[in-house]
């Protein structure tokens, strides 16, 4: 039982031991008492003002025991958070000593080692060790940096594979990453505003709820991605490899999504309002309940496309600017022979 619900039991224990007082002195009349010569202005002063200051007291004892309680909490909450950036810093530079090292070794250079070899290997574990302890967003981004610009993570001939790495809430905003090898790493709600990514490899990347506003991922391979509820609005996805990805949700407002290949993908309930998609491959993909207002489809291949519910275009429209519609089910629900 909390002490406030002492107090407030103590005190109406007291009070009603009191009253109980009263009613037997005025009832059997002891005189001893002085009860019943008491006025009404005398029991005030006996009762109430005790009472009111009674429970004035307590309640500025108890605002001023919370004060004191958050200002302790905010102060350990404070201390708590010094002590944990400096061990993420700490792991931080542990680890680009340990990977500097590897590069500048004289006989070996890690740059120089092969995917699956010992030095790889052994550099790989050290990756995702340091990518799992670290919390901050920032400092996930300055391990990607690093590893980008020390040339170990490029596409086509990583010396590190990512793959599963832990890079959920990476900070990598107005980053130059173009050419870099990210497959099958997880990015979940990672931040990658305006950042270049042209030409990536992020096969397979799980890439839920991230931020890739006015990002540049042209001729980027996004096959078999996880982009449920990501921010692709503005992104500049120009021939970018969209097989079967899950772009559920997705926000693709004004997206420049030319000759894009998105055939079979998902794009149920996304936002592809005032999207650029001429000349995309939509073969198969699920667009139903896919806002389409202002899209441009003019030379989209949309055979086998389901377009149930979507809204913001009609058939007419659609028969008039794609370039193949059969097989495809329109906003209506009938099937385009």
């Amino acid at each position: 039982m909390s002490d406030r619900a002492l107090w407030i039991i103590g005190i109406g224990l007291l009070l009603l031991a009191f009253a109980v007082f009263v009613y037997l002195g005025y009832h059997f009349r002891w005189k001893w008492t002085g009860f019943p010569q008491k006025r009404l202005f005398e029991w005030i002063q006996i009762l109430v003002i005790p009472v009111a200051v009674a429970i004035g007291t307590f309640v500025l004892n108890r605002a001023a025991k919370r004060r004191d309680d958050e200002a302790q909490g905010q102060q350990k909450e404070r201390e708590e958070r010094l002590q944990q950036e400096r061990t993420e810093d700490a792991t931080l530079q542990a680890y680009l000593d340990q990977i500097a090292q590897l590069l500048t070794d004289r006989h070996r250079p890690l740059y120089r080692a092969r995917p699956s070899d010992y030095l790889s290997t052994v550099a790989r574990a050290r990756t995702l060790t340091v990518l799992t302890r670290l919390d901050d967003g920032r400092r996930k981004g300055s391990v990607l940096l690093f590893l980008y610009e020390s040339g170990l993570i490029l596409k086509g001939d990583p010396v590190i594979s990512l793959s599963s790495a832990n890079m959920r809430g990476a900070d990598l905003r107005g980053i130059y990453l173009r050419g870099i090898n990210l497959r099958g790493g997880n990015l979940v709600g990672a931040y990658l505003q305006h950042a270049d990514v042209q030409v990536a490899d992020l096969l397979g990347a799980n890439l839920q709820e991230v931020n890739l506003q006015e990002a540049n991922l042209q001729e980027a391979n996004l096959q078999w991605t996880y982009l449920q509820w990501a921010n692709l609005r503005g992104t500049y996805l120009q021939e970018a490899n969209l097989r079967e990805a899950n772009l559920q949700e997705a926000n693709l407002q004004g997206a420049k999504l030319q000759r894009a290949n998105l055939r079979g993908s998902n794009l149920l309930e996304a936002h592809l309002q005032g999207g650029e998609l001429q000349g995309a491959d939509l073969r198969e993909a699920n667009l139903q309940g896919t806002n389409l207002q202002g899209a441009n489809l003019q030379g989209a291949d949309l055979q086998g496309a389901n377009l149930l519910w979507s809204t913001g275009i009609t058939k007419l429209r659609l028969e008039g600017e794609a370039r193949a519609l059969r097989g495809a089910t329109m906003p209506d629900g009938s099937n385009h022979d």
